[in-house]
């Protein structure tokens, strides 16, 4: 299974892991490369929203504070289907 939260990120599964993946570009082609792996899928989307919030370059705390609203909106929208809350 594939969520996918937005254009750079989506959450996957195997058998054994629920696996964050970034959007890569090689050779023209697009490529979901994992950058983490977690037992479930509460950990992989807390992970998640903890990743976006610390690649934020903002210095403002207005503009942190609207940008993490921003990511849990997204994250929201993207897990609703699948009954998971972002908190």
């Amino acid at each position: 299974m594939e969520i996918r939260i937005d254009d750079e990120f989506q959450i996957a599964t195997d058998s054994r892991n629920w696996m964050i993946q970034k959007k890569t570009l090689v050779k023209n082609e697009i490529y979901w490369e994992s950058i983490a792996y977690f037992g479930s899928l509460r950990h992989a989307v807390k992970y998640l929203a903890e990743y976006q919030i610390r690649a934020l370059e903002l210095s403002d705390v207005n503009k942190i504070i609207n940008a993490i609203d921003s990511i849990q909106f997204v994250l929201s929208k993207a897990l609703k289907p699948y009954d998971i809350e972002v908190s």
